[in-house]
């Protein structure tokens, strides 16, 4: 999954002719999020499986797959909206050959932080919780 969205992000930014920034950063960004919506399947479907299906179709509108669903769509939008201002003030003042003042930095670097935060806490959270929940229906 990982090579198929690297792949993905790189050729379409290829072809979209995006600076080396944002080449960078859509493909870092891109990297942590295929492990956190991985992440969000693996724990989720520990939490929510569904064995008595008479249809494979039925696991993905069932309960646990609709959250998964969910949780995903509301993950990537966050990333979305914590990435899109930094990045529109890095671009908008690179065009305009004027520098970032240090409450602009600080704005950037904070905004950055909380993305990796979030990736972070979406990695270790649902594993965790997927875990727990496995060893108290083993035990």
């Amino acid at each position: 999954m990982v090579i198929l969205a690297e792949v993905l992000i790189i050729y379409t930014n290829y072809l979209l002719k995006v600076t080396a920034f944002m080449m960078v950063l859509s493909s870092v960004t891109i990297l942590f999020m295929v492990f956190g919506i991985v992440s969000l399947g693996v724990g989720l479907g520990a939490v929510y499986p569904n064995f008595k299906h008479e249809s494979i179709a039925q696991v993905a509108t069932g309960f646990g797959g609709m959250i998964y669903m969910i949780s995903s769509s509301v993950y990537i939008a966050l990333v979305v909206v914590l990435e899109a201002g930094p990045v529109y003030t890095i671009l908008s003042s690179h065009f305009r050959q004027e520098g970032l003042g240090p409450l602009q930095w600080a704005w950037i670097i904070g905004s950055f932080v909380a993305v990796i935060v979030l990736q972070v806490v979406v990695v270790k959270k649902p594993m965790a919780v997927g875990l727990r929940f496995l060893s108290k229906h083993e035990g």
